[in-house]
């Protein structure tokens, strides 16, 4: 640091070398969740159900007692995004189809199954995690805690 500055200026200085580091652990924060934050990072399990994240902002909570079925599937059609996140890495949100009209969907579209859970209220919420068999235990375990 130069002696020769006046206060203002060094404060200005701080100010913008504060700023700037600020900056870079934002934008290094965001390349990390981009790619390590991917598809496994939207469910959350607790013991009395499930939170879905997506990238997007679209949250859906649903406690295991809402849940009145739930089954693997390997066949769905996803159909379209109403609102959420349609990439290469990730299915999320609210979307559309033929067969559930719109629907919540948490999906990693490289895993080929989904567990499709049937809400009391009708609603249709889809999830997939990490890999087919793991799906498959997510999906043992919707069974067991909502008492099917």
């Amino acid at each position: 640091m130069n002696l020769n500055q006046n206060p203002a200026e060094q404060h200005r200085k701080a100010m913008w070398t504060n700023m700037a580091f600020c900056l870079l652990l934002i934008v290094g924060f965001t390349l990390y969740r981009s790619f390590n934050g991917g598809p496994a990072a939207m469910v959350e399990l607790s013991p009395d159900g499930m939170k879905l994240n997506s990238s997007a902002g679209v949250t859906t909570q649903v406690m295991w007692d809402q849940v009145a079925q739930a089954e693997i599937r390997s066949d769905v059609d996803y159909g379209t995004c109403v609102s959420g996140s349609d990439t290469n890495r990730e299915k999320s949100g609210i979307w559309q189809n033929g067969e559930f009209g719109e629907y919540d969907l948490y999906i990693d579209p490289k895993i080929d199954n989904c567990v499709v859970c049937l809400l009391e209220d009708g609603r249709y919420v889809l999830v997939n995690v990490e890999n087919s068999k793991t799906t498959e235990s997510l999906c043992e375990q919707i069974l067991l805690a909502s008492g099917q």
